[in-house]
């Protein structure tokens, strides 16, 4: 199984410090947009994308740091 392949590759600790910088993002700037509009749905498709995002890191926390 991969997650098993994983966990002998690398120590937990490693694995541990990994995810806690994966879920670490550069914070939304609406001045980085010139319509407010545009600024605002870029900045819920960020929202939904990081929410997603941190599921996925958090299903890989449990499989892979589970004792």
């Amino acid at each position: 199984m991969f997650v098993s392949e994983i966990k002998t590759i690398f120590e937990p600790w490693r694995l541990a410090e990994y995810l806690d910088i994966a879920r670490q993002t550069e914070p939304f700037d609406p001045d980085d947009y010139d319509d407010a509009e545009e600024a605002e749905m870029e900045r819920q498709l960020e929202l939904r994308k990081s929410a997603a995002e941190l599921l996925l890191v958090e299903r890989a926390r449990g499989w892979l740091l589970e004792q």
